[in-house]
């Protein structure tokens, strides 16, 4: 188990569901609790092309976390999105 700090300073236990040394992560399942913030990313940071690198969501409605890994590119995205 794990102590976990919320975004309301509280303070509750959390169970270690699934981690990684080598993306130095790690997602920790916390009863009762659905965490609606989104996270900010620093987009000042410049992560060089060819670097590993791992995204995990969200799905809205079950709640259900997904995760992927992948390799920066240099490449403008069709998207829209930065």
């Amino acid at each position: 188990q794990i102590v976990v700090c919320l975004p309301d300073n509280r303070h509750t236990r959390g169970t270690l569901q699934h981690y990684s040394l080598h993306y130095n992560i790690a997602v920790v399942h916390i009863k009762n609790f659905c965490c609606t913030q989104t996270a900010q990313i620093d987009n000042q940071m410049l992560i060089k092309p060819q670097k590993e690198v791992v995204a995990i969501g969200r799905v809205y409605q079950s709640g259900k976390l997904m995760a992927t890994s992948g390799i920066v590119i240099d490449k403008p995205s069709k998207l829209g999105c930065k």
